[in-house]
């Protein structure tokens, strides 16, 4: 993406009510909106972190599956994830 429409994304993407994070073909991590930080507090990733990582090991090969098959097929999408804190 050229620098102006990365710009437009991101700002776009911080005024979402809801958590974005934009991953790249490796996984890392490119971006993380506002609502994503809070939701995920002291688990958020930092950029370039895999987003593996917020995934707990049995659930790994399943999110893995997923974007494999994203980048593989070039199509795109959302996916909802809901993490139980065990509360």
């Amino acid at each position: 993406m050229d620098p102006v429409n990365d710009s437009i994304f991101r700002n776009l993407c911080e005024h979402l009510g809801f958590a974005c994070i934009a991953v790249n073909r490796g996984l890392g991590i490119t971006f993380l909106n506002h609502e994503a930080k809070k939701q995920l507090a002291d688990r958020a990733p930092a950029i370039g972190k895999s987003i593996l990582d917020l995934f707990e090991q049995p659930d790994r090969p399943a999110v893995q599956k997923l974007f494999d098959a994203t980048f593989q097929t070039c199509t795109w999408g959302d996916t909802e994830v809901t993490f139980d804190y065990g509360e």
